[in-house]
């Protein structure tokens, strides 16, 4: 039996680098500066307790396997050079629990299609160019929504495969993915699923 634990992320959208601002302004737009911040609250608390838990799971941890959006499956080298200067590096919650499962023995694993992630992120130069030129008027983004799914899902289907590839009987492995991301059901059966 392989196990998979899935750990329902919160993104803090200063990720996103030169792009914040655009998209700090369209979520501002959809649920007002209040609800935004209250939102942003919640699932950055519910994200910490979350991986808190995670981090205090008693496993072998030479047997745990990390998996996280938006960490390409590259070669190993690759990997490494983006681990060290992008994941150890940042201060951000996600990485700082993922460090942290990393200096006890687990293995964080390329996760995601690097052309599927090249492609999200011309996506989402397009919603910048968008919501910076108001484009679009308040309330309109429905087309831009569709694209989103679209990517997401294939993006789902190759984590899906690359998780089914990487576990082996008796692995246990951690998923780090955003709450609109629904990679278990594209999973074998034979991975039992904990959603945590």
């Amino acid at each position: 039996m392989r196990t998979l634990h899935i750990v329902r992320v919160f993104h803090p959208l200063e990720e996103l680098g030169t792009v914040t601002q655009p998209f700090q302004r369209l979520e501002k737009l959809e649920l007002g500066v209040e609800g935004a911040a209250m939102r942003r609250m919640q699932k950055a608390e519910e994200f910490i307790l979350m991986a808190e838990k995670v981090v205090q799971m008693e496993v072998d941890h030479k047997k745990l396997f990390i998996f996280m959006d938006g960490f390409p499956a590259e070669q190993p080298e690759v990997e490494k050079f983006l681990y060290d200067n992008f994941v150890y590096k940042k201060r951000f919650p996600t990485y700082l629990f993922i460090d942290r499962l990393v200096r006890k023995g687990a293995r964080l694993v390329g996760t995601e299609s690097p052309e599927l992630l090249r492609e999200e992120c011309q996506y989402v130069q397009e919603v910048t160019r968008v919501v910076e030129t108001q484009e679009l008027p308040e309330g309109k983004y429905a087309w831009l929504k569709s694209k989103a799914k679209d990517i997401l899902e294939r993006r789902d289907d190759f984590i899906a495969a690359r998780i089914d590839s990487t576990l082996k009987d008796g692995d246990v492995g951690i998923l780090f993915i955003g709450a609109m991301h629904h990679v278990e059901k594209r999973l074998p059966d034979d991975i039992q699923i904990i959603r945590l």
